[in-house]
């Protein structure tokens, strides 16, 4: 639908983005799966300051490819849903952050990126981290013209909560 605005919440520090991301696994508790994106606008690292058993990081670009190294091009697209599958199984924290997420864009495993993380999401909690860019209207990856290109609208993003993480400006 034109016109449609992407449902965003903003924050600007690491105390506000934790309790967000726990309000919308708390809003996402009963449903089939519980996805939350985090578009971070900043150059610093997010990650909860609170280690916990809980939750877990998953730098899945680097995980993934040394799963996908040894396999042929066909059977890296064939296997890669699996790959994954078996990834965030054996994950034995209740929640998992997952940055990185990089090879999810790679044209030749045939996969949606945003797809793949909510087939995840049915597993477990997910917070995942996305590399690209979010306007009124698109969430995007890449640019237009790229083989890696990846555009959402607001349509395929309804009930997904989506976090923004914005640098804090000092006014003087």
């Amino acid at each position: 639908m034109i016109g449609q605005n992407i449902h965003t919440t903003i924050v600007s520090s690491n105390y506000d983005l934790l309790t967000e991301t726990n309000s919308a696994l708390l809003r996402l508790c009963d449903q089939s799966s519980s996805l939350v994106l985090i578009v971070n606008s900043t150059e610093q690292a997010i990650w909860p300051s609170q280690q916990s058993e809980e939750i877990t990081l998953l730098e899945l670009s680097e995980k993934l490819c040394e799963h996908l190294l040894p396999l042929s091009r066909s059977d890296r697209s064939r296997n890669a849903p699996n790959i994954l599958t078996q990834m965030l199984n054996c994950i034995v924290s209740e929640v998992v952050w997952i940055d990185r997420i990089q090879t999810l864009f790679e044209p030749s495993l045939e996969l949606d990126p945003l797809r793949q993380l909510q087939e995840l999401a049915r597993i477990k909690p997910i917070i995942a981290i996305w590399p690209g860019q979010i306007t009124e209207q698109f969430l995007t990856f890449s640019v237009p013209g790229r083989a890696d290109y990846q555009s959402y609208t607001a349509n395929e993003l309804a009930n997904l909560p989506i976090i923004h993480f914005v640098e804090q400006r000092e006014y003087k």
